[in-house]
């Protein structure tokens, strides 16, 4: 699977047939590498698989566990993958659902509701979740908004929950310009996540408020910052990046 910015003029050169994936497929071929754009994410052809059908990332409302991630499956052995940005410049994928189908195309409607289709009885299934989810933490960098023009110490704001059953700690890492930073944190009370993620449903969610006060001094021109949460289990969701200008 390739990424292509929302920003981007088109003309992006994503290497086939030099290479499949991340590997040579024809060394006879003249690719000026510099001029290439690689994959984001590849898998192999163990276990049965055979084919990537690719996906869409899921913005609809009526699952904000899934916002944002990228789904995608084998069309062989009907497995689901779901992807998000890792923060470091890469991107992480979990196998979410083994489907007993091959799965040969996805389909979105205006409400950003995703859908895949079985190749094998032409029947249509709705992506839904289940309420034990098996899914990356949830969460919404808040401030700086995006674009913002910041300076001095700056609070970054955002909220995050864990969705695992039973739930356990989150790790959070601010992120300049994909990098770790260290910088003093403090965690919150947000009444408001609590009374749409009950205790009980998600627990500690009453407490998921999160402040990083990031130091810029030294620094200037336009930087992206973000959050990056990972569960007890190793899952992974970034929250942001936002671009904001650095001045005085």
């Amino acid at each position: 699977m390739n990424f292509q910015p929302a920003g981007s003029v088109g003309g992006e050169n994503y290497e086939w047939s030099c290479k499949e994936g991340n590997h040579i497929y024809d060394a006879t071929r003249a690719c000026d590498t510099g001029l290439l754009t690689s994959p984001i994410i590849e898998y192999t052809h163990s276990a049965g698989n055979c084919s990537v059908t690719g996906g869409y990332r899921y913005r609809g409302s009526g699952f904000p566990q899934l916002y944002g991630i990228y789904l995608y499956a084998d069309f062989c052995t009907g497995r689901l993958w779901g992807a998000t940005p890792n923060g470091l410049g890469g991107w992480t994928s979990t196998q979410h659902f083994d489907a007993p189908f091959t799965i040969s195309s996805f389909g979105e409607d205006e409400a950003g509701n995703l859908y895949l289709a079985d190749y094998s009885n032409g029947k249509i299934y709705e992506i839904t979740m289940s309420s034990s989810p098996n899914c990356p933490p949830l969460g919404f960098l808040d401030l700086p908004t995006q674009n913002a023009s910041v300076g001095g110490t700056v609070g970054v704001y955002a909220w995050a929950i864990d969705q695992q059953t039973p739930s356990g700690s989150l790790s959070l890492t601010l992120l300049v310009d994909g990098s770790p930073v260290s910088a003093p944190l403090t965690r919150f009370g947000r009444p408001d996540v609590c009374a749409v993620y009950p205790e009980g449903t998600y627990p500690g969610s009453c407490t998921s408020g999160i402040r990083f006060d990031w130091t810029t001094t030294g620094l200037s021109e336009s930087h992206t910052v973000a959050i990056r949460v990972t569960d007890g289990g190793g899952l992974i969701r970034v929250l942001g990046p936002w671009t904001v200008t650095v001045g005085p």
